[in-house]
Parts: C-alpha cells; sequence; structure tokens
C-alpha cells in the first residue's frame, strides 16, 4: 500500500472515530484538526472569542455544515445580547 493511501485510511479512520470522542474532551481545536473549515469559518470564530462568547456555547453550533452568513449572525446577536447586559449605562 502506498504512502498516500495509507494516510487517507488513517485519516478516515480519525473521522470515523470522531463521534467516539467523549463530550468533555471535544474542543476547537480538535475540531479544527479533524474538520476543515474556511478561512472566513476560522475569522467568524475569532470574532466570537473576541467578543467574549464561551467555548461552550461556540461548540454548540461550530461545525463545517454552519454557514458563514449564520456564524455572523448568532454574534450579532450574541453581541447585542451582551453589550445590553453587561455594559448598559443607567
Amino acid at each position: 500500500m502506498s504512502m498516500r493511501k495509507k494516510i487517507r485510511k488513517k485519516w478516515t479512520e480519525v473521522k470515523t472515530n470522531w463521534e467516539e470522542i467523549p463530550k468533555g474532551e471535544d474542543s476547537i481545536t480538535k475540531r479544527m484538526i479533524v474538520w476543515k473549515y474556511s478561512k472566513e469559518h476560522k475569522e467568524e470564530l475569532k470574532l466570537l472569542l473576541a467578543d467574549g462568547m464561551e467555548v461552550a456555547d461556540i461548540l454548540k453550533f461550530y461545525y463545517p455544515e454552519t454557514s458563514v452568513e449564520q456564524m455572523n449572525e448568532i454574534r450579532k446577536t450574541f453581541e447585542s445580547i451582551y453589550i445590553k447586559n453587561n455594559y448598559a449605562v443607567n
């Protein structure tokens, strides 16, 4: 078996075994290693983290099939709620 086929086979095993990783061990880093994300997905992720969204909340929707537009809308909603609740001037 060629080296390329061995690597491809190993990669398939990693993607298949992803479902077996215990939930407590899930992380953004592991998802970025296992799945492919576009540059735009990664930029939205940076913005979400910079805005202070909890990693546990990001993991609820941070999947390759979640569109950048959906992530952007989630971020804007979070910003409006977070800013309103935490930085409101009385």
